[in-house]
């Protein structure tokens, strides 16, 4: 049997005042409905296990008030939501409408890895009200603006029947789980499984720099555009021939074997980039095992002199290979293939390289699903203190009742 891994899911809940998403989630959670309408001031959650195939599932379900003057309460629990539900009244049309703005703000404020498949799920509530004949959104309008926002899954629920509940709340967790799941994918890699990654890529960057740089010898291309240079050489092309020489002697040396690529690079406009990718290749062994002589870092010195030395005998040795011509034309687009491949393979590691960039700055952006689970009482805290401000607020606003008006003006002493 696999083992049980607890994870801890955070959800929240947005829509207009009214719509019955407090109802939800106590209906999901406690199996409880009351007729009496309450509105969530700032934001409330309530915690669910459940289990999502062999998973044990926490989930930290998030009321949110929907009152405008409140809404500004809410957002500082957005960030960390694993998936979002969009809630509207099917006897409500301004409330289905203003869904799109509900999402936007979630989108803005949560500021999620990927907003493009971020999790939502939209439920259409109160289906049961008078027998549904006061339904002012059909279910097939709904269905087509949740398909048109990315395919999102649309359920009619009934909060005070409990219809369709407890489904909605297994899409959800399950949707929650997938993108918490995807997220951890993305997140930190084990040093170990790096340095091992690294030296893979090394080793096949370091085979694929050995196999270009003798395709032109075995092509042919290297004696045909050699043979001159051999016979009579210029000054600045005898210099080249001193310079590749002093580059092999380096390239015996460990610790300075890369430098050998460095100064071909300076010496050498056309292949610069390439060959400062080479002396990269070559530093990367040491950089990866601390600087320390293991089989890894002999293996590639050994790799890198024989490299020098075939890169030097294809651009100033006029070196013949008995090779059949049709193996030579093979051979010639072979190394074209390999430069494009290897250009390629540039364009390809940047991209990687910006995208785990951006996974690492989702991450660590990210708060940790253990320490949202030790800061409940922290969090339930701030509620009450968010609950206490609104209240304070509403109070202030809330007309003095005409009895007690008339109280103070018959115990109050001063002339009239």
């Amino acid at each position: 049997m696999a083992s049980r891994k607890r994870t801890l899911l955070k959800v929240i809940i947005l829509g207009d005042s009214g719509v019955g998403k407090t109802s939800l989630m106590n209906q999901y959670v406690n199996k409880k409905f009351s007729s009496q309408y309450k509105a969530t001031i700032g934001a409330d959650f309530l915690t669910k296990e459940v289990q999502v195939d062999d998973r044990l599932v926490t989930m930290q379900i998030w009321d949110t008030a929907g009152q405008e003057r409140f809404q500004s309460l809410g957002v500082a629990f957005y960030r960390g939501a694993d998936c979002c539900v969009l809630v509207h009244d099917v006897t409500s049309s301004k409330s289905f409408d203003n869904l799109e703005n509900w999402r936007d703000e979630f989108l803005i404020q949560a500021s999620p890895a990927d907003p493009e498949t971020f999790p939502f799920v939209v439920l259409g509530n109160k289906i049961d009200a008078d027998g549904g004949k006061a339904r002012q959104v059909s279910e097939k309008r709904a269905k087509q603006w949740a398909a048109a926002k990315g395919g999102i899954p649309y359920f009619e629920t009934s909060a005070k029947e409990d219809v369709n509940v407890d489904t909605a709340f297994a899409t959800i967790a399950r949707n929650a789980l997938k993108n918490e799941t995807e997220e951890e994918m993305a997140g930190p890699v084990p040093a170990s499984l790096v340095v091992e990654g690294i030296q893979y890529a090394t080793g096949v960057g370091i085979a694929l720099g050995i196999a270009l740089s003798s395709l032109p010898i075995l092509s042919g291309e290297a004696r045909e555009a050699n043979e001159r240079r051999y016979l009579q050489p210029t000054e600045e092309e005898e210099a080249n021939s001193i310079r590749w020489g002093v580059m092999s002697v380096l390239s015996v040396i460990p610790y300075l074997s890369p430098l050998a690529w460095v100064f071909a690079g300076l010496d050498d406009e056309t292949y610069s980039s390439l060959y400062y990718v080479y002396a990269a290749l070559y530093t990367l062994p040491y950089l990866t095992n601390g600087l320390q002589l293991n089989s890894f870092v002999l293996l590639s010195i050994a790799a890198g002199i024989a490299h020098v030395q075939i890169e030097r005998l294809a651009l100033t040795e006029p070196v013949e290979v008995e090779f059949p011509e049709t193996a030579g034309w093979l051979a010639r687009q072979g190394s074209n293939l390999l430069r494009g491949l290897l250009s390629s393979g540039l364009e390809v590691s940047e991209r990687v390289s910006d995208k785990a960039e951006r996974a690492q700055q989702a991450s660590t952006a990210r708060p940790d699903r253990k320490e949202l689970a030790e800061k409940s009482a922290e969090a339930r805290a701030e509620l009450r203190y968010f609950d206490r401000k609104a209240q304070d607020a509403e109070s202030r606003k809330r007309p003095v009742p005409e009895s007690l008006r008339r109280a103070k003006d018959r115990s109050d002493p001063r002339p009239k």
